[in-house]
């Protein structure tokens, strides 16, 4: 019998800054650990998405992906993230704070933060 629908995978963005360290686990620990063992969680449910950049530079990715995130969990500690290319950089807008404003002006209610002490 044929299957008249396709379920589409659900897409989650967690953003943060890489290096930063937060509590968890523990122990103070890299945000990026962070974002991967919430990942191994997530993906003990769900299996991921293969997304192949192509040609795309880093900052265009992240908007993509941050539009067309079904979810976006942001790990926010008070720093912006890296700013991108000299054109970015005259914008004043670090790329945790680009990706949050594009999810957010895409669908303001898939939009999660998860707040940590500075």
């Amino acid at each position: 019998m044929a299957s008249y629908f396709s379920i589409e995978p659900l897409r989650v963005m967690i953003s943060s800054r890489c290096s930063d360290r937060v509590h968890f686990g523990g122990r103070q620990q890299s945000m990026s650990k962070l974002r991967i063992s919430l990942k191994a969680e997530l993906e003990s449910i769900h299996e991921d998405e293969s997304i192949s950049p192509g040609d795309e530079n880093a900052w265009d990715l992240c908007m993509r992906r941050s539009k067309n995130a079904d979810i976006f969990i942001v790990l926010y500690n008070g720093n912006a993230g890296w700013p991108g290319t000299a054109q970015k950089l005259m914008d004043s807008i670090g790329i945790c704070h680009a990706e949050f404003e594009t999810a957010y002006n895409q669908t303001p209610g898939k939009v999660r933060l998860i707040q940590f002490p500075a």
